[in-house]
């Protein structure tokens, strides 16, 4: 009798994850075929992908290699225990990641301040008052006294609130994390305790930054 409903189990939900497979597949189909007819607007250039997963890359590539650091007993550290990647490899890891997040804030520097398209995009992110006036507005229609959503301009108030905090976070972690790097040389013009407080700050302030990315981005994004 056992074997059986392991058989029946196996073959019922088996069969039910297909199906629900092959719906979302043709619906997928069917979806791409529709969006093909329909005007496009792109939204980003080649180079502003290449360099958005590059910087997605590095960013996840930092946060799991720094928590790993943070947290060498834990669970998460196995994958690498597979692969035979010490805590030292970790540590290397960990600083090319953030080596390719530096190099990318400075292009993105450049681009924001010496391109045309970059300079266009960088005054679209300027907080401006119609954004508080928009967040109450939205917040009086997720309680139903407004009929309808207010109409953001290009980028709204979530974007602008997104891209500052990552602004400002990114600063944070690359000057305290070249700061911690670069132990013998910090030291030497600071005292311990200093130190230990940028520590600090970089851990919790990569604690922040995963936490508002899953939060914040992956909603507006993905949900």
């Amino acid at each position: 009798m056992r074997t059986f409903y392991i058989w029946l189990i196996a073959l019922v939900i088996g069969g039910m994850i297909l199906h629900n497979l092959l719906d979302f597949i043709r619906k997928m189909i069917i979806r791409a075929r529709r969006q093909a007819r329909e005007p496009h607007v792109i939204r980003m250039s080649r180079l502003e992908r290449i360099t958005h997963f590059l910087f997605l890359s590095s960013f996840i590539s930092l946060a799991y290699t720094g928590f790993v650091l943070m947290y060498p007993e834990s669970w998460i550290v196995e994958p690498l225990h597979w692969f035979g990647v010490t805590e030292e490899g970790r540590a290397h890891l960990h600083r090319g990641a953030a080596v390719v997040m530096t190099l990318l804030v400075l292009h993105h520097m450049y681009f924001v301040l010496f391109t045309k398209l970059g300079r266009e995009q960088g005054r679209h992110f300027l907080p401006r008052l119609r954004d508080a006036v928009d967040l109450y507005h939205n917040i009086l229609f997720f309680f139903g006294k407004r009929p309808e959503r207010p109409r953001f301009d290009r980028f709204g108030y979530p974007e602008k609130a997104e891209y500052l905090a990552l602004v400002w976070g990114t600063a944070v972690m690359v000057i305290t994390g070249f700061i911690l790097w670069f132990e013998q040389y910090s030291l030497a013009f600071m005292p311990l305790w200093l130190y230990e407080v940028f520590g600090i700050v970089h851990r919790l302030e990569a604690i922040l930054a995963v936490l508002s990315i899953n939060v914040w981005h992956f909603y507006y994004v993905f949900i």
